[in-house]
């Protein structure tokens, strides 16, 4: 007798259909995958687990009907739960030490830590999938009906617009994705997230794929101290604006405020500023920007499990969604294949739900209006947006809600800020016709 061979003849002779339902094919040895599928198949048609007669009956061909009898000779009194949990275990390890031994084969001297950690996160995100996790779900007898206080106090504004934020908030397990063209401002709604989150006293963690980590920084600090994002970059900002980006920029600090009122004058140049202020540790509260142009699952796991404890992050973001790779590894088909975009979707939803934190991540979409490459990839997701920035003087930029799960469907028009990229928080109206005719008559300032 074996596991298997237990674990079925219970789940048949009792018709566990809660223990059938948690059953994956993957858990049992290869020569029990006819029999498994057979069950499949007749639940599929009579909506019941068949008894070993009917599964008989059902069966085609000897060799099949002498597995079927093997397995109903076996005599076992253990739970099919505890079977499938001693099945489950066993899968587990014989999944964890292949792992190992490839690993163990492949590697080199020469291997860089970087990639040994990355086949170790791998080696976990391939478990997960292949194996069912516990959840921490309440019992139905204990349950309460009410989302306790604290949990609807941490819900995440967007921050993107007040009237939309008045009446809609997310959960700490949403998966928001946010489509658009490209030059849509994909990106921006995501350096807006992260500026709004600092700014409100929380922290975010940021993984950009094509923007390295100065070029989303440049944009976050032009959005939260409110000055020219083009002239930051080329370093030509007023001394107004160099003021206020400086006291911006101390906050992040711990004390940096206080240097910054103490030391920092017009005769100090930025630069001098930042020597002092690098002398001191970050804020708790922070903005984390992670770049990586060849960014896996598995380093932004590597990553969540590392710093969500440490800095508390009160959204994730991941610009964006089609560019991520299930691995670096050769041997893989391209992250553009639908099957893979589907994957990486379902892994974000469920990093949502294991740190409790909710994540937005943008994601293409084609002249249609359709998500490109795979539609399914929102199929994970809590709440789904496409982008319309409308023409730039007309200064706004529409957000179209295509899913929402926990309220009614709506979009909002925000105030678009081109010079300083912010996003909001004042709604706008998109010009009509006739007023963008009229606003042609007189020169934009």
């Amino acid at each position: 007798m074996d596991l298997a061979s237990a674990l079925l003849k219970q789940i048949i002779s009792q018709q566990d259909l809660a223990a059938w339902t948690s059953l994956r094919k993957n858990y049992l040895p290869s020569e029990y995958g006819e029999i498994y599928d057979k069950v499949s198949s007749f639940l599929d048609r009579f909506n019941k687990v068949p008894t070993f007669e009917e599964l008989k009956f059902d069966a085609k061909g000897k060799r099949l009907q002498q597995k079927i009898a093997v397995v109903e000779q076996v005599e076992v009194d253990a739970d099919a739960e505890i079977l499938l949990e001693f099945l489950k275990s066993d899968y587990a390890q014989e999944v964890t030490f292949t792992n190992i031994e490839k690993l163990l084969n492949n590697s080199t001297a020469f291997d860089k830590v970087t990639d040994t950690v990355e086949h170790l996160q791998a080696m976990i995100v391939d478990l997960e999938n292949k194996i069912e996790m516990d959840t921490d779900q309440e019992s139905m007898q204990t349950i309460e009906l009410f989302e306790a206080e604290e949990l609807i106090e941490g819900r995440l504004a967007l921050g993107l617009n007040t009237a939309y934020d008045e009446n809609i908030s997310f959960s700490q397990e949403d998966l928001i994705l946010v489509g658009g063209k490209r030059g849509s401002g994909k990106s921006l709604v995501c350096s807006n997230l992260a500026a709004n989150t600092y700014n409100n006293g929380a922290s975010s963690i940021y993984f950009t794929i094509e923007m390295t980590q100065r070029e989303v920084l440049q944009r976050i600090a032009s959005i939260g101290a409110g000055v020219s994002h083009y002239r930051l970059k080329n370093r030509t900002l007023s001394s107004d604006e160099i003021q206020r980006l400086a006291k911006w920029w101390a906050n992040r600090y711990e004390g940096g405020l206080e240097m910054y009122s103490e030391e920092y004058s017009l005769s100090m140049s930025f630069d001098e500023l930042h020597k002092k202020l690098v002398t001191l540790p970050l804020k708790d509260q922070r903005f984390d920007i992670v770049y990586d142009p060849e960014l896996t699952i598995s380093r932004i796991r590597s990553e969540l499990e590392r710093k969500v404890s440490l800095i508390q992050p009160k959204i994730i973001i991941v610009d964006y969604i089609n560019q991520i790779k299930l691995t670096k590894f050769p041997g893989k088909k391209g992250q553009y294949e639908w099957d893979q975009q589907i994957e990486i979707a379902k892994f974000l939803k469920t990093m949502a739900q294991k740190y409790k934190v909710p994540v937005l991540s943008p994601y293409q979409i084609d002249n249609s209006g359709e998500a490109r490459f795979s539609k399914g990839i929102l199929d994970s997701a809590d709440a789904a947006f496409t982008l319309d920035p409308h023409q730039k003087e007309d200064a706004c930029i529409s957000f179209n809600c295509t899913k929402m799960r926990a309220y009614p469907e709506t979009d909002f028009t925000s105030h678009m800020d081109w010079e300083t990229l912010r996003i909001g928080p004042e709604s706008a109206v998109v010009p009509t016709e006739g007023e963008m005719e009229d606003a042609d008559d007189s020169p934009w300032d």
